[in-house]
């Protein structure tokens, strides 16, 4: 049996320069560098500027919750069984979340 060559580590340390480096065709067209800084959107505040104001989301779902309770009872092979889970886990999760969950009438 053949001993393996000695390979190269896979991981390397590499120097992140502070500028990128430019071309002297892209300097002569103009192209500079700048700072980028990421966008954050100001807290939403009344005209009074007393509290902060937050959005009530909410979750709509198309049938009640034991319609998709049923569904979910059925053949794995079934899409509708599918259908039924994943909107069960939905219901779930947004109440985990403390959204508003609005379950439409039983049709």
């Amino acid at each position: 049996m053949v001993a393996p060559p000695e390979q190269e580590p896979v991981l390397k340390n590499f120097e992140i320069p502070d500028e990128p480096e430019i071309g002297e065709s892209a300097r002569e067209a103009g192209v500079s560098v700048r700072p980028v800084y990421p966008k954050v959107s100001p807290p939403l505040t009344p005209s009074s500027g007393a509290t902060t104001l937050q959005r009530i989301q909410s979750v709509e779902f198309a049938y009640p919750q034991n319609v998709y309770e049923d569904m979910s009872k059925g053949s794995a092979s079934d899409s509708k069984t599918w259908y039924g889970a994943f909107n069960l886990r939905r219901i779930k999760k947004a109440l985990l979340k403390g959204l508003r969950v609005i379950l439409k009438t039983e049709r």
